[in-house]
């Protein structure tokens, strides 16, 4: 079996664990051994002019064909803000070169966000692509269970095609845990996100960053004090979470940084996907403000306290039917609030876990459409 698969390998470790997670079920469900043909989307940007680039071209219509499945997905490759995209989206893929392709094509857990602004001229292109998908029976639309749903309905009201919603691939990544941390302490995991600021933290977004900061910190320090054998292990997903991590230890007690903190190595890619995540799986709870920081650690059976501050997060928790919520980042009783989690996990970590097995449970339910689309175009028994 051939794939050619469309999506990021070289960016947020989320999206490595994404892939990893759905060929999972890729395999799975076709019983059988798959050879992979990675092409990396931000090769096709429009700002890439690297002699590798590609496009949505004939070349790649070409290839596809060649191949038994081409699945495209991860990130919010939906973001119809691109005046210069045939679908006003990063997947700039020309609906005369999509219905070229006569091989099953899966459009898997693809994000759809307003965030960035749009047009109506990038609205109405993406609206043709969506009904052509839909008219297309060898094509599989779907978005990813953070929010795309609610999103859509907001952009298209009135829209007769309804894509799929499917749970992030990573629902289903697995890795070993960790060794790196040695034995002896207890280890608490936290990422934190200083990227997009003017959308994470509305109003003086510098100043509510900082303040931010400056209350999770006060959150850790208070921990530390009162746990002797707990260490915090800072776990950045992409470069910039550094610069993240960096401004965190400015606010905290250098004394508590010098001997009670970790900063985790930022890799990235493959390998550095299962060693990071391996590391979450090492700890005893994560504190985590990323979407893969939280869904991960989540199925891997870590106790996950999500820090909100961004739409998706707070659509992930409720599109899973998660009993608890993620902790707001700008609530004014953010503190309060996050000791509490803290402290329900110590105290009944198997509360939290038993509501665990309702995220493995509805990510089931949610990937069976993806698993039938699978078994029709292959005439595999249903």
């Amino acid at each position: 079996m051939q794939v050619l698969h469309v999506g990021s390998f070289i960016g947020n470790i989320g999206d490595n664990a994404n892939h990893q997670g759905l060929r999972r079920v890729i395999e799975r469900t076709l019983d059988s051994g798959v050879n992979y043909h990675n092409w990396e989307i931000r090769r096709c940007y429009q700002n890439y002019n690297a002699p590798d680039q590609w496009r949505f071209d004939d070349e790649f219509v070409r290839c596809a064909n060649e191949a038994d499945l081409v699945v495209i997905g991860g990130g919010n490759f939906f973001e119809p803000w691109i005046e210069a995209s045939a679908t006003g989206t990063t997947i700039d893929l020309p609906l005369e070169q999509l219905t070229k392709i006569t091989v099953p094509v899966a459009f898997y857990g693809v994000g759809f966000d307003t965030h960035k602004g749009f047009s109506d001229n990038t609205l109405g292109r993406f609206d043709r692509f969506v009904h052509a998908c839909g008219g297309m029976p060898n094509v599989f639309l779907s978005f990813r269970n953070d929010g795309s749903k609610d999103n859509y309905h907001a952009a298209f009201p009135n829209h007769s095609v309804q894509p799929h919603i499917v749970p992030d691939g990573a629902s289903f990544f697995q890795c070993e845990a960790s060794t790196w941390l040695p034995d002896g302490s207890i280890y608490w995991a936290v990422n934190i996100a200083g990227d997009m600021k003017p959308l994470r933290f509305s109003g003086d977004s510098n100043g509510e960053w900082l303040r931010f900061l400056q209350n999770l910190a006060c959150v850790l320090e208070s921990n530390l004090g009162a746990n002797p054998q707990v260490k915090i292990v800072l776990i950045p997903h992409i470069p910039s979470d550094l610069e993240a991590i960096n401004s965190l230890l400015q606010v905290m007690d250098d004394f508590l940084v010098r001997s009670r903190v970790i900063v985790a190595p930022m890799w990235q890619g493959w390998d550095g996907c299962k060693v990071t995540f391996g590391l979450y799986k090492q700890c005893q709870l994560s504190i985590s403000m990323r979407f893969h920081a939280n869904i991960t650690p989540m199925v891997m059976g870590v106790p996950t306290i999500g820090l909100a501050s961004y739409p998706k997060i707070a659509a992930l928790y409720r599109e899973m039917g998660l009993k608890r919520q993620p902790v707001s980042a700008q609530a004014s009783d953010f503190m309060t609030k996050l000791q509490c989690e803290i402290d329900l996990i110590k105290h009944s970590p198997e509360q939290v876990l038993t509501d665990y097995t309702q995220v493995l449970k509805a990510a089931r339910s949610m990937v069976e459409p993806f698993e039938r689309f699978l078994r029709q175009q292959f005439s595999l028994p249903q």
